[in-house]
């Protein structure tokens, strides 16, 4: 049985204090259903509407992830265009955005860095959305505002750092077919103008899923996950804001075997990983004096994550520890982030500042330590000034151009430039246009990682490069509203992304000069290393119409993947398209009480990719993998009463019942559990949610 833990953690840290921005906010272009103004801060020298913003800015908020359900991270990015999700067994889910894996992506919360990335990814099954106020995704390079693993893009999640009333209490609960319970919790006491206590948590069980029910092993394998979150708000003035926080996350998935020699003392190997993370943050943000808006912020985060095997002999009854395949990986992180901006009367030019540094640790039972033992300790660390300097003296255009130059402890970073451009061309029509230069230095368990048991051979690189990479970005929107009332919008981007010495994971032989690439892929033994050139290319279309009663919207979206193996076979295309795309149609109504009905679709189209093989001649040469696409649709009926405190969600997912999609040619992952499946969804599942808020 998994086991369950109680923590009980007090943190404490600080957070943004937001002032109202400057223009007209409108919706966002993405998400028809989230048709409120809303205020960004992602990337921003002061907190703005998204219209105004220099960068393109998709924002979920969240009444759209109640209204569809949505409890985590993964969940929740499945409803934009662009953006690819990959299921591993063991590891989670991860994505890709532009092109560009989970590694070039920063995942923060309210501006801080989530760490504990697994072969490059972040967990997103492990991120809850409790007590978030909207999630703001930017993509491309952000590294001037960001430094490192800022390549892709930034997925910023915001949380509620105000109420209105003096006390509010909240309670959920979530129930699905597929043996998934949910129960979180919120609590606010604002003692007067300038306190405010906020603490919620929750507890997450998914009893897991199989086809046949007379097995051990699982497809989709149980997990039980307990979070905590706690935040002090003290604001000194209406213009600045101290904000306090804590979090805590302790998640278990269980992994049982198949048993083994079932008709004589019959046994099984179980395996159990358990993830805790811990994060506290402080920060001030606001007006100090009349020409300066401050941001400040200092975190410490730790991950851990452990492994534990065990033999069960059924007859016997005993189940017996496998010390030796106990595997322990512990990251720590911290943080320190100022800056500063100045807005000049009338505001023509913009300054901002800052000066953003980062150490980062790692300890575990496969890193390589400073004396070469496995089992040590290596750190790295970082520190760098950044500069922005807008102008705002045209009457329709507005542009801003960016610096950052700093020093690492393992790398020399280059100097970072950006620029941003955005013309109004006129009420209804903005075109943006950016460039950047991106900087990724590998992390720990890239350069110092070592894992070799049975089923795995993978060894860091301490020869590693650090990847640098040039994006280009356009994007033409257009909003407009008629006489009365109806709203539509549009969008067209592009987007080119240049990469230089990109970290893969590759097979490889040992050679009299160390390690290098194999030129086949049946070795079975794996290393990081630089990849000399990867470009990715790409083009999304949207468009969406939003009336008295309906919504909906469309994206679809194209990207260019850079095949290596194209520069020695001339049958092979330099680039090779992955599609997809979303839709959403809602319908409301108002009377005798508030519903809105939702239909979601998510569309993949399939992946080809090519890899080198050695034929019985020796010969080196070019083989096809095809990963199949899939669509996906869910369905929601989401109800309010008693003034908006309690709230029904009915709904639906995967509709469609996809579990998995065929890989020919390849694998579809190290834990798929199928060598011709990639895992996708458990299936079908219908659920319900309520939530009662007491004001």
């Amino acid at each position: 049985m998994i086991r369950l833990t109680y923590p009980i953690v007090l943190f404490l840290g600080i957070n943004l204090w937001s002032v109202r921005g400057t223009g007209q906010p409108v919706a966002d272009t993405s998400m028809w259903s989230l048709d409120l103004p809303e205020v960004v801060t992602t990337a921003q020298p002061l907190p703005t509407d998204a219209k105004s913003a220099l960068h393109q800015i998709r924002v979920i908020k969240a009444e759209a992830l109640e209204q569809r359900g949505v409890t985590n991270l993964e969940q929740a990015l499945q409803q934009i265009a662009g953006i690819r999700l990959r299921q591993d067994l063991v590891l989670g889910s991860s994505l890709q955005i532009m092109g560009l894996g989970g590694q070039n992506v920063q995942l923060m919360v309210d501006g801080v860095p989530v760490i504990g990335r697994q072969d490059g990814n972040i967990d997103l099954g492990q991120i809850n959305l409790d007590d978030v106020l909207r999630i703001e995704v930017v993509e491309g390079p952000l590294a001037v505002s960001y430094g490192t693993n800022a390549l892709a893009g930034v997925i910023n999640i915001i949380t509620r750092s105000s109420q209105i009333s003096p006390v509010e209490v909240s309670v959920q609960a979530q129930l699905e077919s597929r043996s998934e319970s949910r129960v979180a919790g919120r609590l606010g006491f604002r003692l007067d103008d300038r306190w405010l206590i906020r603490a919620g948590g929750g507890f997450d069980r998914f009893s897991g899923w199989k086809t046949d029910p007379e097995i051990r092993n699982f497809l989709w394998n149980p997990k039980e996950q307990w979070y905590l979150n706690t935040a002090l708000i003290f604001r000194p003035n209406p213009d600045q804001r101290i904000r306090l926080a804590g979090r805590y996350f302790d998640e278990i998935v269980e992994r049982p075997g198949e048993e083994r020699r079932s008709q004589f003392r019959p046994y099984a190997f179980d395996q159990t990983f358990r993830t805790v993370r811990r994060d506290m943050s402080a920060s001030f943000t606001g007006r100090v004096g009349e020409e300066s808006y401050w941001q400040a912020t200092t975190a410490f985060n730790q991950y851990r994550r452990t492994k534990d095997a065990y033999r069960i002999n059924f007859e016997e009854k005993e189940t017996i520890p496998m010390p030796e395949e106990l595997d322990t990986a512990r990251f720590s992180s911290w943080m320190g982030r100022v800056q500063v901006a100045f807005p000049q009367k009338p505001v023509t030019w913009q300054l901002q500042t800052g000066i953003d540094t980062r150490v980062d640790w790692a300890r575990g039972a496969s890193i390589i330590g400073r004396s070469g033992e496995l089992g040590g300790t290596q750190s790295i660390a970082d520190l760098a000034g950044f500069f922005k300097v807008g102008y705002h003296g045209f009457d329709h255009f507005t542009f801003e151009l960016g610096g950052r130059y700093g020093y690492n402890s393992a790398y020399r970073p280059p100097f970072i430039p950006s620029f941003h451009g955005k013309w109004a061309i006129n009420d209804h029509w903005n075109w943006r246009a950016s460039y950047g230069k991106g900087f990724r230095s590998p992390d720990l368990k890239e350069l110092y990682f070592e894992f070799i048991d049975i089923n795995h051979f993978i060894l860091g690189n301490p020869g590693l490069e650090a990847e640098q990479a040039d994006h280009f970005q356009s994007t033409l929107e257009v909003d407009r509203t008629d006489h009365k009332g109806n709203t539509w919008n549009g969008e067209a981007m592009v987007f080119y992304n240049d990469v230089r010495n990109r970290i893969s994971l590759y097979e490889f032989v040992d050679t009299p000069e160390g390690p290098a690439i194999a030129s086949d892929t049946s070795t079975l033994q794996f290393a990081y290393f630089n990849q000399d050139r990867y470009f990715s290319q790409g083009l999304r279309l949207g468009a969406g119409l939003t009336t008295v009663h309906w919504r909906a919207s469309v994206q679809v979206q194209t990207v260019g993947m850079y095949q290596p193996l194209s520069e020695t076979d001339a049958d092979i295309n330099r680039f090779t398209y992955q599609y997809s795309g979303t839709g959403t149609l809602s319908y409301r109504w108002e009377k005798p009480f508030p519903v809105e009905c939702t239909a979601f679709a998510h569309w993949q189209d399939r992946i080809l990719s090519y890899y080198p093989e050695v034929n019985e001649n020796g010969e080196t040469i070019s083989r096809q993998r095809e990963q199949d696409g899939y669509t996906q649709l869910d369905l929601t009926a989401s109800a309010t009463f008693w003034q908006d405190r309690l709230n029904v969600t009915l709904g639906a997912r995967n509709v469609l019942d996809v579990q998995g999609v065929g890989v020919q040619g390849g694998s579809g992952g190290a834990h798929s559990g199928s060598a011709a499946t990639a895992p996708v969804s458990p299936g079908i599942s219908y659920f319900l949610r309520t939530s009662f808020t007491f004001r």
